[in-house]
């Protein structure tokens, strides 16, 4: 995994965020990336490269930031800077990086595993644009497309 140091150095700086949290917030997207399309959800499925490829950004970066945004809550005691990093880089990044939150709000606020995981999926696939977004949602589902 290749991470661009200068970037996030200079970020971190300028905002006046620790360089490890804001490591942490870019490293915990980018393995959040990884884990969705190579890993194995509940049911045992993968996701083909060609589907994900294929399925909208918001799904793509809702889920990694959807799980960017657990991993900074569950390091809170170790790495108090991180919720900082994630909320300040969020600030500053395309709406489409705050899919996440209409997840997390409409499954509850209290929510904070699967139900807004299984949320996103049918969000994305009944509000967002592209045919991609749909076939994720059934994907999940366990459908054929």
């Amino acid at each position: 995994m290749l991470l661009f140091w200068l970037p996030i150095g200079i970020f971190a700086v300028m905002n006046r965020i620790p360089i490890e949290a804001m490591t942490v917030v870019v490293l915990a997207h980018e393995l959040a990336h990884a884990y969705t399309h190579l890993g194995h959800d509940i049911d045992g499925l993968d996701w083909r490269t060609d589907e994900f490829a294929g399925t909208h950004i918001a799904v793509i970066e809702g889920l990694a930031q959807f799980y960017t945004h657990i991993v900074g809550g569950n390091l809170s005691s170790l790495i108090p800077a991180a919720q900082t990093a994630f909320d300040t880089l969020l600030q500053r990044q395309h709406p489409i990086y705050r899919t996440h939150e209409t997840w997390i709000a409409e499954a509850g606020a209290h929510s904070r595993g699967g139900s807004a995981y299984r949320h996103g999926g049918v969000s994305a696939g009944t509000k967002a644009d592209g045919a991609a977004a749909v076939r994720y949602c059934c994907y999940r589902r366990g459908g054929a497309f």
